[in-house]
């Protein structure tokens, strides 16, 4: 025993992690041989010092860290925001109008330019401005214009035309509108007024024009009334698109 001082001294952690294994088994049991090399083993292999190195290689915090990262919902976010503002309108040629008050107009389409005067009509009350009836007697400003308007049609020449009625009735009963033709065969249609004791902006809609036949017979009408509804009110084909939804204002 004499000669093992120096052998603790030279071996400080070993020695004492060995003597402490030994003299717990011997204390304990019987069978002090086996027990002690594996609880030997034992406590070399979880030492604090060993320990905190193992640790330290497999940080939960790193792997962690970076799973986070990877997933952060601040990246999501962005992505989901810059999709929803490249998202573009349904017509490109028709802006979105948010809802407005009394007497206010949607923008005009922001393609083609006019191809005629604006068709004018006048009259204080609905009969001119939205259902004439055929055989009435309109008071249409400008048959040139409705000329021009319903030729552009027939000839599907790109860009816009318009009308206009009811513009000296009080504002209680108007009617206006515009149709932007595609150079495609396709038409948008939109139209506002003021019916009583109300305001709407109906929906802007594209559809496959008629027939060029169809606007021919309505030049060849000699009623104010039938030509003008020919402008207003010609059906669309299919495919229909609403490119921007009604809106309008009342009072009670």
């Amino acid at each position: 025993m004499t000669g093992c001082g120096p052998c603790t001294a030279g071996g400080t952690d070993t020695t004492v992690g060995m003597t402490e294994t030994v003299s717990a088994t011997m204390t304990d049991g019987t069978e002090t041989s086996t027990p002690t090399e594996s609880a030997t083993a034992t406590v070399g292999a979880t030492e604090p010092g060993s320990s905190t190195t193992t640790e330290a290689a497999t940080e939960p915090s790193s792997s962690s860290t970076t799973t986070e990262g990877a997933t952060e919902p601040g990246s999501s976010t962005a992505t989901e925001s810059t999709a929803e503002t490249d998202e573009p309108p349904v017509c490109p040629c028709i802006l979105p109008e948010e809802e407005g008050g009394w007497g206010d107009e949607p923008s005009l389409p922001i393609c083609g330019e006019p191809l005629c005067p604006t068709v004018e009509v006048g009259g204080d009350h609905i009969s001119a401005c939205d259902d004439p009836d055929e055989g009435d007697a309109i008071p249409l400003m400008n048959p040139e214009a409705l000329a021009c308007a319903l030729t552009a049609l027939r000839d599907r020449t790109p860009g816009i035309i318009g009308w206009n009625c009811g513009e000296h009735s009080g504002d209680m009963f108007s009617d206006s509108g515009y149709v932007l033709i595609g150079a495609d065969g396709t038409a948008i249609r939109r139209h506002w007024g003021a019916y009583d004791l109300s305001w709407t902006v109906w929906r802007a809609e594209q559809g496959a024009l008629p027939d060029p036949d169809v606007f021919e017979q309505c030049l060849a009408d000699a009623d104010d009334a039938n030509r003008y509804e020919c402008l207003r009110k010609f059906v669309m084909g299919e495919p229909l698109l609403v490119c921007d939804e009604l809106w309008g204002v009342g009072f009670d």
